[in-house]
């Protein structure tokens, strides 16, 4: 074989068939270019749900061959970053591949610019081009990704075919683990979104205030944002000092995160604003000692409703988005005639804090973070007085320990660097898997932010920036402030009863959408139009261990949707 000097595909005969020469290098083997791929694919154990990624497969040599021996369920994304290559691969007189692509419905071949670009389009995010008109199988139908060079091309972008594999690992993994969660709290989820809808439409509605209403209240103000990792033990006894012999609280708006009540009023600091996420009975704990303390409440449509009713103060609300589901585009079209904001799953109610804070203030306002740690000391996991701490003491007897060491070294909990150790390397702080995730999506989604400030001293490194005890009574020192009072923005007849309306009407379209299911599953009416309601409403099933696969006509299937009817029926009547 010659070997061509060119920065071009080339292509070049062998003993055994055709190579291609790029970049002054053979990208098959110079005797018997397809040996080294079909053998790679005779020795594959390919499970079923599998996304198989082919790197680089230029001549679309095994390609056939991979395809007949793949599970029906899996799918072939096929991926050349190189434009050069790509356009070969497509033109070329030799390549497979365009038979292949024309003739199966099972391969996908792209030319990406970017890894996130194929991120998205396994994600089914339809948001910009290349790929926002291509119908890719939906993120559901694969529990694992198997990636595959092809050629020696890809070990001209190893660095972006790496990559692309990491994002797409952690997505399916990502997703089965919402699934898992969607499983035990999806239904939850619905009812307490219809439970809010319906205390919204009854309320008082001075007890309702927007977070337009909250920037006001900001406004002139530093905002700091409390959670409940370790580090509160050591700044709120220094904040409550400061506070107490000052007038530096008129300078500050406290946001804090539902469980670290308890924490804060030990040291008589009152929050701004109460942040809760948490749909389940056991958060009522964190409000234990709180009934009809007036505090001012954020609270995410989703979550439990009983709570604004302990506080008895005034409400905010915002909808988290728990799902990508067509019927949740109904939930999110009604918040937005509500005002109410939609923010993207953060999973942790730390983060929504932080996010809720960055959605009130202005650029120029800072924010403080303390206690967003991710990470806690082998027998110790909360701040002093939060509801697990409590709980320990509450229980605490002559024979058991008041530290938490079974759950610190639960099965995947590890040691980590914290911020602590750089100070004493004899600190040695545990994390677990979530709150290291949570940690890693903060860090992501908030170290690029200007102005959001760290005060802990506790906790796994989140990339902001630090600010000392001294250099933050300084600033509030120095901070101009306004005092508003809150009022609803609900502020006349009229807009109360466009308010009563929305609701009324959005609740009476969803409770007459499931009146419909319920007279065509009991024959009282014919079924053609049944798979578009059931898709109205998903929620309905999205809780089903099938569920993410959408709606089936199936006996089983239907005999759970009619349970789930009943249930939906109740809270949705006006």
């Amino acid at each position: 074989m010659n070997n061509p000097s060119t920065t071009k595909p080339c292509l070049v005969e062998t003993q055994q068939g055709f190579s291609v020469f790029y970049q002054n290098k053979p990208l098959y083997s110079k005797y018997a270019p397809k040996d080294s791929i079909l053998k790679v694919i005779d020795n594959l154990q390919i499970l079923p749900n599998t996304l198989i990624l082919c790197f680089s497969p230029v001549l679309g040599y095994g390609l056939q061959e991979l395809l007949n021996k793949a599970p029906e369920d899996s799918f072939i994304l096929a991926l050349e970053k190189d434009k050069n290559l790509y356009d070969f691969s497509l033109n070329c007189t030799e390549s497979l591949l365009p038979p292949i692509l024309e003739n199966s419905h099972k391969v996908f071949y792209a030319n990406p610019e970017t890894s996130l670009q194929i991120a998205k389009l396994v994600n089914n995010i339809k948001e910009n081009p290349p790929f926002s008109h291509i119908s890719f199988p939906k993120i559901g139908n694969f529990k694992r990704v198997l990636p595959l060079d092809f050629s020696g091309g890809a070990k001209i972008h190893t660095d972006f075919y790496q990559e692309v594999t990491s994002l797409l690992d952690e997505s399916i993994s990502q997703f089965w683990k919402n699934r898992t969660t969607l499983i035990k709290l999806g239904r939850l989820y619905a009812g307490n979104f219809f439970k809010n809808l319906q205390d919204i439409r009854k309320t008082q509605f001075q007890n309702l205030f927007s977070l337009t209403e909250v920037k006001k209240l900001v406004a002139n103000k530093q905002i700091l944002v409390l959670a409940t990792g370790l580090s509160l033990d050591d700044f709120l006894p220094v904040l409550k000092s400061k506070l107490l012999n000052t007038n530096l609280r008129e300078h500050l708006f406290i946001i804090a995160v539902d469980a670290t009540l308890p924490v804060i009023t030990k040291y008589d600091i009152k929050p701004d604003l109460v942040v809760g996420v948490e749909g389940q009975f056991a958060i009522e704990k964190a409000y234990i000692g709180f009934k009809d303390s007036k505090l001012s409440f954020a609270s995410d449509l989703l979550s439990r409703p009983s709570i604004k009713r302990i506080l008895k103060g005034k409400t905010s609300f915002f909808l988290s988005k728990y799902t990508s589901e067509a019927f949740f585009e109904a939930f999110s079209q009604l918040a937005q005639q509500l005002d109410i904001p939609r923010i993207e799953p953060l999973g942790s109610v730390g983060l929504v804090a932080v996010e809720l804070a960055i959605q009130v203030r202005n650029s120029q306002q800072k924010i403080f973070c303390c206690g967003t740690d991710f990470s806690f000391f082998p027998g110790k996991t909360h701040s002093k007085g939060a509801p697990v701490h409590s709980a320990i003491l509450a229980n605490n007897f002559k024979l058991s320990s008041t530290e938490q060491f079974g759950s610190s070294f639960n099965s995947g909990n590890f040691y980590i660097t914290g911020k602590s150790s750089y100070q004493n390397p004899e600190n040695q702080e545990l994390t677990s898997k979530a709150l290291y995730n949570y940690a890693l999506h903060f860090t992501n989604r908030y170290s690029k932010i200007q102005n959001i400030f760290d005060l802990g001293k506790f906790g796994i490194e989140t990339n902001l920036p630090k600010c000392d005890y001294a250099d933050f009574f300084n600033l509030l020192n120095k901070t101009p402030y306004q005092i508003f009072s809150t009022t609803s923005s609900i502020n006349s007849q009229q807009e109360q009863v466009i308010l009563e309306k929305i609701i009324s009407d959005f609740l009476s379209s969803q409770h007459n959408n499931l009146l419909e299911i319920k007279d065509i599953l009991t024959g009282k009416k014919d079924a053609t139009n049944l798979e578009q309601l059931l898709q109205k409403c998903g929620y309905l099933y999205l809780h089903f261990p099938d569920g993410h696969t959408g709606p089936k006509l199936s006996s089983d299937f239907l005999k759970r949707i009619r349970a789930e009817v009943e249930f939906f029926l109740k809270i949705t009547k006006l």
